[in-house]
């Protein structure tokens, strides 16, 4: 397991690309109106624009994104439900078809993904 990837949700992508371009001192690698990304090291630093997020105050804006091998992904997904987490959003429903978001017992989101090839 490694982290690859940690994101903010934001309902200005603008804005958050203002602030973090300017406290990183270096643009983004990525950049589309929907999702932005730093490189920092050895792990990416996101940002996704979520329009309602504003709306949402309840819920995470800090996301990380846990890594598995293939052959260990349903695992450590079911040991997050057995330990408490829920699913917010199945890997078949999930825009890249690889990833379960889930939250933990106190509504902190997190993903679970396959390795990247």
């Amino acid at each position: 397991m490694k982290i690859r990837t940690v994101y903010f949700k934001a309902a200005n992508m603008e804005k958050a690309l203002y602030f973090w371009e300017g406290f990183l001192s270096f643009p983004p690698h990525k950049k589309s109106k929907y999702w932005s990304e730093f490189k920092c090291s050895n792990i990416n630093l996101g940002i996704l624009w979520d329009e309602s997020f504003e709306l949402q105050k309840d819920k995470s804006n800090f996301v990380p994104v846990f890594e598995f091998d293939q052959s260990e992904l349903e695992k450590n997904k079911d040991r997050a439900l057995t330990f408490g987490a829920s699913v917010v959003l199945d890997i078949a429903n999930h825009p890249d078809k690889k990833s379960y978001v889930l939250a933990d017992p106190f509504g902190n989101e997190f993903e679970v993904t396959k390795f990247h090839d």
